[in-house]
């Protein structure tokens, strides 16, 4: 989906929020109901990748899919975000993003991927696509006029998805043009903290974290998303905001007699429009 697709998002904000555009006295911190923001997000991007063959008793080591695969380090995409705040300490938030990446390289040493093992000096083609849908509930225990501190709990449904073809070994026969195709789905569960403080009328700037660290059987992994934040709000129910995110996610699969072990994490700025109601 290209960037042009958050143009009828941001139509319908326009249209929102024109009762209010005539009003000078910005909407005050936290007595808005509804908030919807889309805009434009570069991120710069690290995924690695490691497959260890228990038998062999050793490991091809890291392959960084940016560095060995040809992978873009930075890219843009578009971004929205939102809550419905259904009574004045209770909030539903909710957003939406995906990133795809595609590269080539000729690999100067072999490495294992799954079931294959892509061999030195050939062309290998890869495709990355990772999608992020975080849902939560956030209720605030503070609330003042200008300051506003909440705990949150909620889920991030997350996909991710590689795509690598080459001439590739594949049960001892070299198969050329070999492809594998790995897929990670799920929903994460995660608690949280934000807090939002309002610095001057219509600026306001905020903070926010989401974690999860947990180990189940043969699966344990990792996840951190926080998100620093500034908005400046021109009138009562729009403004333009400046944003920066972190985001890890790590992981672990056994399944003798190999363990695979990925990390995929990205940091970026978020230039947007925000209209409340």
């Amino acid at each position: 989906m290209r960037v042009c697709a958050i143009l009828p998002v941001l139509g319908v904000l326009m249209v929102l929020s024109a009762g209010g555009a005539m009003a000078s006295e910005p909407l005050p911190l936290g007595e808005d109901s509804v908030k919807v923001s889309a805009g434009g997000f570069l991120a710069s991007m690290s995924s690695q990748f490691d497959f260890t063959v228990a038998t062999r008793n050793q490991s091809d080591g890291n392959v960084d899919l940016e560095d060995r695969l040809g992978l873009s380090k930075s890219k843009g995409t578009y971004r929205v975000d939102g809550y419905w705040r259904f009574f004045p300490r209770h909030r539903l938030l909710v957003g939406f993003y995906q990133v795809g990446r595609s590269g080539e390289e000729v690999i100067d040493r072999e490495f294992e991927w799954q079931d294959a093992v892509y061999q030195v000096n050939g062309l290998v083609e890869t495709k990355f696509s990772w999608r992020v849908i975080p849902v939560s509930y956030a209720y605030s225990f503070y609330k003042s006029r200008d300051l506003e501190l909440a705990a949150s709990v909620g889920v991030h449904f997350l996909r991710l998805g590689a795509i690598v073809t080459g001439d590739a070994v594949v049960n001892g026969v070299l198969a050329r043009g070999h492809t594998e195709t790995t897929k990670s789905d799920g929903p994460f569960p995660l608690v949280g903290l934000s807090g939002d403080y309002q610095i001057a009328p219509g600026l306001i700037g905020g903070v926010s974290a989401q974690w999860l660290s947990l180990s189940v059987g043969d699966y344990s992994g990792s996840l951190i998303d926080a998100k620093a934040y500034i908005e400046y709000y021109f009138v009562r129910n729009v403004g333009v905001g400046l944003a920066y995110n972190y985001f890890d996610f790590s992981g672990k699969v056994k399944n003798e007699p190999w363990t695979a072990a990925f990390s995929n994490s990205y940091g970026g700025v978020l230039l947007y429009l925000s209209a409340k109601l």
